[in-house]
C-alpha cells in the first residue's frame, strides 16, 4: 500500500540472501509476495549478491502470476540468457532487460528489450543511443557505442580492490560532473583521494568532464 501511495509503478523482487533457499520454496515465495503486493513486479536474478539462481523452471512457475511482469538478468550468464528467452516466450509481455551494461549490447541484439546500467547516471545519452541503434537493427552503430561502454567500464569501475568499487567509482564521478554527492548509504564510504585523482584523470581523458573544471570531492 505504500508503494501505491507514493507513485510507484512496479517493485522489484531479488531472491532472499543470507540462507539460501530451495527453488520450490523460493517459488512459494514469489507467488505470495506477486499475490500480497498485488504490484506489477520484475524479478531480479543476482546470483553474485544473493546466492541464489532463480531456475528456469522457477520463471516458469513464476510467470503464472500476471503481475509479475518483467525480469532484470544480472548473473552475466548468456547461456542462461538465451534459456531465459525461451522461457518468457510463453508471456510476450513481459519486458526483459540485461543488468552489467557491457553485456548490453549483446543482450539487446538477441532479444533483451532494454537494460538497467549503473553508467547511464554518468551517460545517460549513450545508453539511450544503443537501445535505438537496436530498435533501427543498426549493429554496426551498436557495437562502436558498445565500445564506448567498455573503455567506460574498463577505465572507471575497476578503480579499488572491492566488489563495491564499482558503486563509489560512479559516485565520485557523479560528484565530479555535478550531479550529486559521492556518499554512499552505511557502511560504504567514500573513496580515498588517490583513487578520486585517478577517477579524475580517466574522467578527462575519456571526455565526461573538461581538465581543471572539477567540482571538490576532498571531504573537510
Amino acid at each position: 500500500s505504500l508503494c501505491k501511495k507514493t507513485g510507484v509503478d512496479a517493485v522489484v523482487l531479488a531472491p532472499p540472501c543470507y540462507f539460501k533457499p530451495r527453488q520450490s520454496e523460493l517459488l512459494s515465495y514469489y507467488r505470495e509476495m506477486a499475490r500480497r503486493c498485488g504490484m506489477p513486479m520484475f524479478l531480479y536474478n543476482i546470483p553474485s549478491q544473493t546466492g541464489t539462481t532463480i531456475e528456469l523452471m522457477t520463471v516458469a512457475g513464476a510467470l503464472e502470476e500476471r503481475n509479475i511482469i518483467g525480469f532484470k538478468d544480472s548473473s552475466g550468464n548468456m547461456t542462461y540468457f538465451n534459456q531465459l528467452r525461451g522461457v518468457l516466450a510463453e508471456r510476450p509481455d513481459i519486458t526483459l532487460l540485461v543488468g552489467p551494461e557491457e553485456l548490453l549490447a549483446e543482450g539487446l541484439v538477441i532479444g533483451a528489450h532494454g537494460g538497467v546500467p549503473g553508467g547511464s547516471n554518468l551517460c545517460p545519452q549513450l545508453f539511450a543511443s544503443m537501445v535505438d541503434a537496436s530498435i533501427k537493427n543498426d549493429v554496426s552503430g551498436l557495437l562502436k557505442l558498445h565500445d564506448r561502454v567498455m573503455d567506460i567500464s574498463n577505465r572507471l569501475y575497476g578503480i579499488g580492490q572491492y566488489s563495491s568499487s564499482f558503486l563509489t567509482s560512479i559516485k565520485t564521478s557523479l560528484k565530479y560532473i555535478g550531479i550529486c554527492e559521492d556518499a554512499l548509504a552505511l557502511p560504504f564510504g567514500v573513496v580515498e583521494q588517490t583513487d578520486r585523482d585517478t577517477i579524475r584523470r580517466h574522467l578527462v581523458s575519456l571526455g565526461l568532464m573538461p581538465d581543471g573544471k572539477a567540482v571538490s570531492t576532498k571531504h573537510h
